[in-house]
């Protein structure tokens, strides 16, 4: 495999780590659904669905294909989060979007500190309050 470089031969290790924990976290979002799916052919391999009892197809349809379904979307959610910690260019962009009041912990803390600074003592605002 060759990994992508820059000038003078070094190798980008954000895009790098960004694949492996993109690529890991499909893998794990999946394997629930690809379970699903092994265990209900290999259980009812020549049944159609009419011959199954309603507590089967219940328990098949409407509970284990919603849940593990419902987990592979959960790849999606995580790819922001795996962005937002590995490329610093992205999490910029999401920290000028935002407003200052939602913006990660460390960004927070210097905003609740210039706040204090220029508010009168005695006066508390209800971000800080909350802190």
């Amino acid at each position: 495999i060759k990994l992508a470089k820059r000038g003078r031969d070094t190798v980008q290790w954000q895009g790098v780590i960004t694949v492996l924990f993109v690529a890991g976290i499909y893998c794990l979002a999946y394997v629930p659904f690809m379970s699903y799916h092994v265990i209900y052919y290999n259980l009812y391999p020549d049944i159609s669905a009419a011959d199954m009892s309603l507590k089967t197809k219940a328990f098949f349809y409407l509970q284990l294909f919603t849940i593990t379904n419902a987990i592979s979307y959960l790849n999606n959610l995580a790819n922001l989060f795996v962005y937002y910690i590995s490329i610093k260019s992205f999490k910029q962009f999401i920290n000028s979007k935002l407003p200052s009041g939602i913006q990660a912990h460390g960004n927070r803390e210097s905003s609740v500190l210039s706040n204090v600074a220029a508010k009168p003592s005695g006066t508390l605002s209800t971000q800080q309050s909350t802190i």
